[in-house]
């Protein structure tokens, strides 16, 4: 069974407030239980959170002495409009 979690949950885990989590519900694919909670699956953050950023390209950067590009965590440059 998915573990739902509550609207500060998902604020405090991306970082945002509590209003922005409201008006992103339908992104983060936000459950209406009743006319004012809602509930977000924690697997759907998860994968959610696993894409890459949408119409962010990922930055190209060297290591210190300019011979091999280093990783650049698809996580790390994730956003939501």
């Amino acid at each position: 069974m998915s573990r739902y979690l509550t609207v500060e949950e998902v604020a405090e885990a991306l970082g945002v407030s509590a209003s922005w989590v409201y008006k992103h519900t339908d992104l983060l694919g936000g459950v209406r239980l009743g006319k004012r909670l809602w509930r977000f699956r924690e697997q759907d953050l998860t994968t959610l959170l696993a894409q890459p950023a949408r119409g962010s390209p990922r930055p190209a950067t060297e290591d210190a002495d300019g011979s091999r590009p280093r990783q650049v965590s698809a996580r790390g440059s994730w956003r939501l409009d």
